[in-house]
């Protein structure tokens, strides 16, 4: 993660047609095939279950006073951050339904 452009996300799958699977579930890339994505923390949506593109389990949450960033295990050792201004209590262990627009995606050449 390059210091210049911010904090970014950026994990590592399996290609599965137009989707990135991970252990915590399949991100929608669209026609791109790419096994490498990159996407900001506020891209991450905390949504409902049945709208859920990743299932993943809190490590760490840290309280701003305008947001929360969480701190998310997505499997095979990865990480992503997010950054949400729902207010709620977030317990390390927690899983928490997410979803990456893929418009907020990027991709390495």
């Amino acid at each position: 993660v390059a210091d210049f452009i911010g904090t970014m996300n950026r994990v590592r799958g399996t290609v599965e047609g137009e989707y990135l699977r991970l252990p915590a579930g399949r991100l929608h890339v669209g026609p791109r095939i790419a096994e490498e994505i990159l996407f900001r923390p506020e891209d991450v949506q905390l949504v409902k279950d049945g709208d859920a593109q990743l299932q993943a389990r809190i490590v760490n949450a840290f309280f701003f006073f305008d947001h929360t960033r969480l701190i998310l295990d997505v499997g095979n050792e990865q990480t992503i951050v997010a950054e949400t201004v729902e207010r709620r209590e977030f317990s390390p262990g927690d899983v928490v339904p997410v979803s990456v627009p893929q418009e907020a995606l990027l991709f390495l050449e």
